[in-house]
């Protein structure tokens, strides 16, 4: 937020948003909110009160340039992944077109 809408930052209200995961990942062995054990579905004001999760305090726009950039990066090639990925070499299932229970846009009105 610093780099792309420094704007929007009020600086006044920056603290240690510490969320409850971190009570979470103390009290259970798989259960998390992300990562490579269990996760589930979350808002951020389900973590923290607030809305927001971490610590504010110590953001920078230089490394928030970083991040935007490296996410950018990624959904990028995320999207050329998902762009040469043959459809074909899925099964047939209601949303695949030569699935027998899939129904053409012109046979579902």
């Amino acid at each position: 937020m610093m780099h792309a809408r420094p704007d929007l930052v009020r600086n006044e209200a920056r603290a240690d948003f510490a969320p409850s995961t971190i009570g979470i990942e103390q009290q259970y062995h798989y259960l998390r909110a992300e990562g490579r054990a269990v996760g589930f579905g979350w808002q951020s004001q389900d973590l923290r009160e607030e809305g927001a999760c971490g610590d504010a305090t110590d953001a920078d726009a230089t490394r928030g340039e970083r991040i935007i950039r490296s996410k950018a990066e990624g959904v990028a090639v995320l999207m050329a992944e998902v762009a040469r990925f043959p459809l074909s070499s899925l099964k047939p299932g209601p949303l695949n077109p030569a699935h027998p229970s899939a129904k053409s846009p012109a046979s579902s009105r």
